[in-house]
């Protein structure tokens, strides 16, 4: 590869501290690699690369950079010439393998470990706890802590809390200080951070710069009054003016000094407050129309408004505000100040709990190594000896970060970042912009930049260039693009040829009134564009191939609500689609359904999640069920009721002052009386009518589950319960279907698996418990959707790093979310915690000067990183790009809005709150480049502005495209009967022959039909037994009833089985327990999960007859390290091939062509070694013959071990059974034999 002067410099940089200011395409990966290989090769250079640092973004972006390196080096080796030389750089290479490339985070904890002795706040042997653990434990902590601050807190805290943020419930509070914590930790100094929320001198600064704001406008005030009166003197009226005109205007600006001008110099003289004189002058102001302006420059009137406009909007509000400071800051303080404390006590509460347990989460690591440098700096740095440390997408960093990087060197050396200031998207995760604004200003560095970008066309980058260099700017982008931030095409550098109008860069905007529609209109566009490009051949790629759908992105900055409607429009129109998003568990419908369902179990009378569980897949009751359940009517037969008794049945169903009607009963009463009988004992009529009537079979189905379900509740844990669900309903297979059922079911198998994570959290946990904190854990993340063929959609966040020949920008008109800095609460850096204050007395909420500053900032901030990520997303074109948009208005009048009539202005305000306002701002600078404007096009430089369908309208249209699919075909056409005489219609023979053909033909994969999709490894491994001719005891037959425990009292063999697997679940290995150390933990500590009857049929010995044997050492070591993993599922796709078919019910192997079927299953316990992971199974069948353990559970185990080695790329090395009948361990050998 041919490197450029940018590039060369960059590889060829050497120890000095750098910084790499990379644009989108320009190949900093190459560079990266390239440098750290030139340095390791260069026996000058003498670095050890087992010293060298790269810290990346995501593990995947490490796995990357790891194999390129590798790559690279195993290259350089090939070209060696001499065997001194191969050696020493297969030495090199080998170091290299021990180089630390990884995440911050990874690189943190690995520092932490090595260097324990250095920490205060935690131990050796610490743990480190998922997100999914410390969102529970932080639940708890903060439960905890706002439960003794409601009963011991000071009074007027308490107070001033309730007052400012709790409603209903104390939920937004709970955000508010869970939300106002993780910004605080992302901090050198958390707590002086916190502390800028209510500093005094802050608080005065801000009216500093209040009253430095008022003189601004002041002077602007008068200086646009000047330049009134200069247009007054000037104005020309023309003939239709009459000549007291000048008079008129002069009069009226004198008026607006009298009032307007006075008030402005005696609020001045006051120092900016208001008082009565000022409230006068106000007052004063002309009440009569201002005279018109004739003129054709309108001078006068523009004059007049503006010093109108400076006054009302900003001065006189600006001074409002000095005014009432005082009062404002005195109210909105106290409600700082105390929810500042509580996030101060709940850090201290979590920090202490975390200590406690010697456990620590992601935000540890840069905290701890932070405060691990500041006391021992010269220690670490004298032990870790880094020769270089390398940060990717340096522009996410923040402070802390920087501060540790920097702490690891001696001055800096060695510290080389990349990235892009202009790729800067990621400010919600506590980027902080500023921190990579200030190293290229800074002198300590050198800097790099690589603007040649070799990834899009020049027809790409020049669009890209026409509308940023009018866009981006340092306030607005934090960075002037014009100046130092544009592009260069490095694919067509020598190219200065004309675009051609198919090549440009599109802005297109989708005129639809009718908001509804909005979105699948501008999707139905979007799909006519491409199918429309696929049809003529559009050229892609380097080998200009024509285009096909793969080679099409839709980007938007948030898919979330809008993917169904594009998934619709676009398979409306032949397009296959493929979306790969982040979606939050709980946001898939399959998990909100299991969840109504939990909460039902928990609570029937719920009516909301009741209903929603009676009319889904799982019970399928219709609107005509729900109105008969609501009504108390099932059975009935209403218009015979009707005819005989309608006054009866209105008050039955209804209601009377006496009566409580079936309407106003709970949904969950009416089920009841559904299934036990209806009372119309009141109504004489009615009840001869319907005494006869059943009991509704649907309801009692759903009664029997429900009961079923409350029961195991009490008696099981929350995964126990999930697993209960699916085994009794099919809830997993029922709510699996429908669109890519794989990735539905994985989204079930999460829930069980997060259930059993916060059930092993809590040491068991309620269901209600577990409700509330998988409501509250918005972290939680869902399967990935799997990629597949044809067009993609995708967020901005998402398309970072990627590239694709087509991409649409779309849904660019809508508005910016506004949340951040509109709401109760505003997080801000300067400002830290600032909020609005609740008047009582008015019982209304108000913005202090605190508040108005942090909101003002944070606005900014937002809006800047917006105008980054319209970029990312531009950037992600190879061949084309194209923006979309839709508006409300029709297109002309909407062009006639466009301000393009004023030449001169260079660049865009970009004040507006969608890409689109700023997309059209643009189009406003520089307006004397703007061609046609009467078409619906407006060519703009290297843009071309299109109006749908304005542009494809008339005679002549100016463009072309197919009729707008959006997939809400009319349903009238399918039921309309009024013309279905077909006799006299003439059939195509031929075409009945086909069909006739294809309706006959046979199916290829009939024998796949037969054989289940899903299987349990249990249900395998009874299949073998029965091929094998021996008893398949996989299949549990029910007892009499004077068998039953309940009778006996004693537990069945598979319910003992059940409580040695449970207990086997809960009990800590921590250490080698004794017998009498696990009786006692029988007997106190698992009644969250055994009940009496269980615990009692567990033998002590049994269990510590288990922890004797050496394997238990070896478990107590793996736990220690965090490796020890227990009832672990297992979800896994077979390959059919390798195993006996009779296992999946299949005569032989040509059945099994084409089938994948998955197996689920539990896996015991497992625990990972150095060399591999030891798989365990626990039995308690009553034999004692060693050969039958492994003939009877052979299969299942090869199956587990097959899928373990696949999810954790770790071989399993040992396959063994420990049976409680043996009191030993069977070792598994030749564990492929069953294959």
């Amino acid at each position: 590869m041919k490197y450029t002067d940018a590039q060369i410099k960059a590889i060829n940089q050497g120890r000095s501290p750098a910084i790499v200011s990379a644009g989108a395409g320009s190949g900093k990966t190459a560079v990266l690699t390239q440098r750290v290989v030139r340095l390791i090769c260069d026996k000058n250079e003498n670095i050890d690369p087992s010293k060298i640092v790269v810290v990346t973004f995501t593990e995947k972006a490490a796995n990357e950079l790891k194999a390129r390196l590798d790559a690279l080096m195993r290259q350089r080796i090939s070209e060696a010439v001499s065997s001194a030389d191969v050696r020493f750089l297969r030495n090199q290479r080998m170091k290299l393998r021990k180089a630390r490339i990884s995440t911050i985070s990874s690189f943190c904890f690995s520092l932490l470990r090595e260097n324990i002795d250095l920490v205060t706040d935690i131990s050796a042997g610490f743990s480190l706890i998922d997100e999914t653990r410390s969102t529970a434990l932080k639940e708890d902590i903060l439960s905890d802590l706002l439960e003794d601050f409601y009963a011991n807190g000071d009074k007027a805290d308490r107070d001033v809390i309730v007052e400012n943020y709790v409603a209903k419930d104390d939920r937004r509070l709970r955000d508010i200080i869970l939300t106002v914590h993780e910004k605080a930790i992302n901090h050198t100094e958390p707590e002086k951070w916190l502390d800028r929320s209510d500093d005094p001198q802050i608080m005065q600064d801000i009216k500093k710069k209040l009253i430095g704001l008022a003189g601004m406008y002041a002077e602007r005030f008068e200086s646009e009054a000047d330049s009134l009166d200069s247009a007054i003197a000037e104005y020309d009226g023309g003939t239709k003016d009459n000549n007291g005109a000048i008079t008129k205007h002069s009069d009226y600006a004198q008026s607006i000094k009298e009032s307007y001008g006075k008030a402005v110099t005696a609020l001045i003289k006051n120092g900016f407050c208001i008082d009565n004189t000022v409230k006068g002058y106000i007052a004063s102001f002309p009440k009569e129309r201002a005279p018109q302006d004739r003129s054709e420059e309108k001078q006068v009137k523009a004059h007049r408004e503006a010093v109108k406009s400076i006054f009302e909007k900003y001065f006189i509000k600006t001074c409002d505000k000095i005014t009432s400071f005082g009062s404002d800051m005195a109210k909105s303080l106290p409600a700082v100040t105390a929810l500042k404390n509580l996030v101060l006590c709940f850090d201290k509460a979590y920090s202490a709990e975390k200590q406690r347990r010697n456990c620590a989460d992601f935000s540890d690591a840069e905290r701890g190594v932070y405060r691990m440098l500041c006391e021992n700096g010269e220690k670490v740095r004298e032990r870790a000896d880094f020769s270089l440390i390398i940060v990717d997408e340096f522009q996410d960093s923040n402070k802390l970060q920087y501060e540790i990087f920097k702490m690891l060197t001696e001055n800096k050396q060695g510290l080389y970042f990349v990235g892009d200031i202009k790729q800067s998207i990621y400010g919600f995760r506590g980027a902080q912009l500023s921190v990579f604004s200030a190293i290229c200003k800074s002198n300590d560095f050198d800097k790099l930049p690589l603007n040649e970008n070799f990834r899009s066309n020049r027809c790409v980058i020049d669009g890209i260039n026409t509308l940023f260099d009018r866009m981006m700017t340092e306030e607005n982008g934090g960075v002037d693009y014009a100046e130092n931030g544009r592009l260069i095409c490095g694919l067509e550098k020598d190219s200065d040829s004309p675009i051609s109008d198919e090549d440009k860069t599109e802005v297109c905007i989708v005129s639809e009134k009718d908001r509804k529609n909005a979105v699948v209109t501008e999707a139905a566009y979007i799909a006519a564009r491409i199918n429309q490009m696929i049809a003529q051949g559009y050229k892609v790629g380097s080998d200009k191939r024509p285009c096909t759908e793969d080679d099409f992105a839709i980007i938007m900055r948030s898919p979330k609500n809008r993917i169904a409607d594009y998934v619709n429009v676009l398979t409306a129109n032949g397009l296959n689609v493929t979306y790969n998003q982040r979606a939050v568990l709980l946001d898939r419908p399959e998990i909100r359904l299991m969840l109504s369902l939990l909460k039902v179990i928990n609570d029937p009378y719920n009516d909301t999640e009741l209903a929603k569980v009676l009319m889904s897949p799982l019970y399928c009751f219709t609107a005509d069920d729900m109105a008969r359940l609501r009504t108390g009517t099932f059975g009935f037969d209403i218009s015979k009721i009707r005819a005989e008794c309608a006054d009866e049945l209105e008050k039955y169903c209804l209601g009377t002052n006496e009566i409580v009607g079936m309407k106003r009963k709970p949904l969950y009463s009416c089920v009841m009386q559904a299934v036990r009988g209806y009372d119309t004992s009141e109504y004489e009529k009615l009840h001869e009518l319907t005494k006869d009537i059943k009991p509704d079979a649907k309801c009692a189905g759903f009664v029997n589950d429900l009961d079923s379900f409350r029961n195991a509740a009490t008696s099981s844990s929350p995964q126990e319960l999930i697993r209960s669900i699916y085994d009794r309903i099919s809830a997993d297979e029922l709510l699996s279907v429908g669109d890519d059922p794989a990735t539905r079911q994985a989204n079930l198998e999460l829930l069980v698996s997060y259930a059993r994570e916060y059930s092993d959290y809590k040491d068991g946990g309620t269901l209600g418990d577990l409700i509330f904190n998988l409501e509250n854990m918005s972290s939680l993340t869902a399967a990935q959707t799997a990629g597949g063929h044809g067009v993609k959609i995708m967020s901005t966040h998402m398309s970072k790093g990627l590239q694709f020949p087509v991409v649409f920008v779309a849904n660019c008109a809508s508005s910016f979310n506004t949340d951040d800095y509109t709401g109760d609460v505003v997080i801000s850096e300067e400002y830290a915690v600032a909020s609005k204050s609740v008047d009582i007395s008015t019982m209304s909420k108000i913005q202090s000067p605190a508040y108005h500053a942090a909101a003002q900032e944070v606005k900014k901030q937002l809006e800047s990183e917006e105008m980054r990520l319209l970029y990312v997303a531009a950037t992600r074109a190879e061949n084309k790009l194209i923006f979309t948009a839709n508006i409300s208005k029709a297109c002309d009048e909407y062009m006639s809005l466009l301000d393009v009539n004023r030449a001169g202005k260079k660049v865009g305000k970009c004040s507006g709150s969608s890409y689109l306002s700023w997309l059209i701002e643009a189009l406003s600078a520089e307006c004397d480049k703007v061609n046609d404007m009467q078409s619906g096009i407006i060519d703009y430089g290297d843009v071309r502005y299109i109006f749908y369908p304005l542009a494809y309208e008339g005679d002549k249209p100016s463009l072309t495209i197919p009729a707008l699919n959006t997939g809400a075909e009319n349903a009238d056409e399918y039921t309309d009967d009024k013309n279905n005489d077909s006799t006299d219609i003439a059939v195509d023979e031929q075409f009945r022959s086909e069909l006739e053909k294809k309706l006959n033909a046979a199916y290829a994969y009939e024998p796949l039909t037969k054989i289940s999709a899903k299987f349990t490894a249990t249900e395998l491994a009874a299949n073998l037994r029965e091929k094998n001719g021996e008893e398949n005891y996989g299949l549990f037959i029910g007892k009499p009833s004077f068998l039953t425990e309940n009778n006996t009292g004693k537990l069945s063999g598979k319910r003992r089985g059940d409580a040695y697997h449970k207990l086997m679940e809960h009990i800590p290995f921590e250490k080698i327990l004794s017998e009498y150390e696990i009786s006692d933990y029988i007997k106190n500590s698992t009644a969250g999960f055994l009940d009496k009857a269980e615990q009692n049929s567990i033998d002590a010995g049994d269990i510590a007859g288990f922890y004797k044997n050496d394997v238990a050492k070896r478990i107590v070591k793996a736990d220690k390290n965090g490796k020890l993993y227990r009832e672990y599922p297992i979800f896994h796709k077979l390959n059919t091939q390798c195993y006996d078919p009779a296992i999946f019910g299949a005569d032989s192997r040509e059945m099994l062509e084409g089938a994948e079927p998955y197996v689920q299953g539990i896996a015991d316990m497992f625990f990972i070694e150095d060399d591999g992971i030891v798989l365990v199974d626990y039995k308690t069948d009553k034999t004692d013959d060693e050969q039958k353990y492994k003939d009877d559970y052979k299969l299942q185990l090869d199956i587990y071990k097959e899928a373990l080695e696949k999810e954790f790329s770790v071989p399993v090395k040992q396959m063994i059974i420990y049976s409680f009948t043996l009191g030993r361990f069977i070792d598994l050998e030749k564990p492929e034999e069953n294959k």
